[in-house]
């Protein structure tokens, strides 16, 4: 056998081993989905199993770009909490990081409330998102109009303060009003020492102006933390139950996997 050939054959394919473990990503554009209900469609599951999972559906037309075809997964309030989790985890291991970004645009009514009401709520955790093994983070938005971010990724954190017209200004309309899209970046690197982490969430507009972010605390109790940091793989998903207002629409997921360079 050609030595040459022999060491540009393991060079090859030790560069795609390589690539293979620097970064899984999952695409989910919801384009070739069908028009309903996302339950069992292409690995889409909702916790816990119900008779009317219609709080999470594909709606065509309502995609980033607004045309015939473009479908995006549209979240409504549900009369109880309804978690909908993404088809396929990714790696996730001790000097690693998962990475979600999708868009999103909200649809919320005018009106008057006494307190903070979420509009969305995104999920990290294992496949079912059991509560010891499950982060949240939500956009909310105050009876002021002002938005905010907030969760436990581990420890708790709050960003608030978002003008009403960086995302909407409920306050200006008369019924129903849709924002634009914007983009959510989450990244939560697990780092090496055992139940530490470095976690952050960042919203975007599409001119990539940065709306608002949210950095959460490295450590946390440790029933924030052994659930999340003994998993070797984790999900994303959704939220919604019934004390949320308006509906949220989500389009183009990516999530991926990748090692950390300085853990």
């Amino acid at each position: 056998m050609n030595g040459k050939w022999l060491v540009h054959t393991v060079f090859v394919c030790g560069l795609a081993w390589c690539a293979q473990l620097a970064c899984a990503q999952q695409v989910c554009e919801f384009n070739d989905y069908s028009d309903g209900l996302v339950e069992g469609q292409k690995g889409w599951n909702v916790w816990n199993k119900v008779p009317d999972p219609s709080a999470f559906s594909i709606v065509n037309g309502l995609g980033a770009t607004g045309q015939a075809g473009d479908r995006a997964m549209v979240i409504q309030p549900s009369q109880i909490p309804l978690k909908v989790v993404g088809p396929e985890p990714v790696r996730w291991m001790p000097g690693e990081a998962c990475e979600l970004e999708f868009y999103f645009k909200v649809g919320v009514v005018p009106g008057e409330f006494a307190y903070d009401k979420r509009v969305m709520t995104v999920l990290l955790g294992n496949a079912l998102m059991t509560e010891k093994a499950c982060w949240e983070v939500h956009l909310l938005v105050a009876p002021d109009g002002s938005w905010k971010l907030s969760g436990g990724m581990p420890g708790e954190s709050e960003a608030g303060g978002v003008s009403p017209d960086a995302i909407l200004d409920r306050r200006k309309v008369q019924g129903v009003a849709v924002s634009n899209w914007f983009r959510f970046k989450l990244v939560a690197k697990k780092l090496t020492d055992p139940d530490t982490f470095a976690t952050r969430v960042e919203v975007y507009d599409l001119n990539s102006k940065l709306i608002t972010s949210l950095e959460f605390p490295k450590t946390a109790e440790k029933a924030k933390t052994a659930g999340m940091w003994n998993l070797s793989r984790v999900s994303y998903g959704f939220l919604s139950a019934n004390h949320y207002h308006g509906l949220s629409c989500i389009d183009n997921v990516k999530f991926s996997s990748y090692s950390i360079a300085n853990p």
